[in-house]
């Protein structure tokens, strides 16, 4: 019987099996220092934002698809254009039942 992959091996593996192209949709996750007012419809499909906290504590999650690696890329300008801090970038790869991605 095989070990179950662990660690950076585990996440390779499952990269490999869902993988990501440069010229395809993929969604993400993002999450930002501050409670942004912003229309991430120019950037994103169908965005869900969320925000948690208040003051110096507060941040703003931001889920959608980018239609291509080059549109993430200019989303991700149009953060450092902002002027905020950029606390996480997440891929959420294309899951099924028989597939889910390794924990960090």
């Amino acid at each position: 019987m095989t070990k179950p992959l662990r660690g950076e091996a585990a996440i390779l593996a499952y990269m490999q099996k869902n993988s990501i192209t440069v010229h395809e949709p993929a969604h993400y996750y993002l999450k930002l220092q501050g409670r942004l007012a912003v229309d991430w419809s120019d950037w994103l499909e169908n965005p869900l934002v969320g925000f948690d906290g208040e003051g110096q504590t507060a941040v703003t999650t931001v889920m959608g698809r980018v239609q291509d690696q080059a549109g993430l890329f200019g989303l991700l300008h149009f953060i450092r254009n902002l002027g905020v801090p950029l606390i996480t970038v997440r891929w959420i790869p294309k899951t099924d039942s028989s597939s889910k991605p390794p924990l960090e």
